[in-house]
């Protein structure tokens, strides 16, 4: 059973977008999971993005998928250390290459998708000095 799919409903073909990384088939079996806490599209709906919780075996990491729809493409980002709670595009309608990422370690992290291929892992700016986990971010 895949948990996490996207699947065009606008259309009357069968088109989906697989969000799980680990295509885990048994319902019962979460040591293998993606767990998506946040979900935004941008501006065109041409993106999306996602903040992620991974178990892999009893190793648990934190990854951005970001989503290109019209190339079907998909980039992932390591930045934080623990769980990603809030993602979010700056939703500026002349440029939406900029978003933003927010979690349980503290940290606001700012990227720019111009520069995910060169600096995949590198975020433009921190927003630090949270005492506790940041839960949520607008651009609003």
């Amino acid at each position: 059973m895949k948990y996490n799919e996207m699947i065009n409903i606008n259309e009357n073909n069968n088109n989906s977008i697989n969000l799980d990384e680990n295509n885990s088939e048994n319902s019962d079996d979460y040591s293998n999971s993606t767990r998506l806490s946040s979900i935004r599209f941008n501006q065109d709906n041409s993106y999306i993005l996602c903040g992620s919780h991974i178990n892999q075996n009893k190793n648990e990491k934190s990854e951005i998928y970001l989503y290109d729809l019209t190339k079907k493409k998909k980039e992932t980002i390591k930045g934080h250390y623990d769980d990603i709670n809030s993602v979010t595009f700056l939703n500026r309608k002349e440029n939406d290459n900029i978003f933003l990422s927010g979690g349980d370690d503290g940290l606001i992290l700012i990227w720019d998708k111009r520069i995910l291929g060169i600096k995949r892992d590198k975020a433009i700016g921190k927003l630090v000095g949270h005492h506790s986990g940041v839960t949520y971010i607008s651009s609003r």
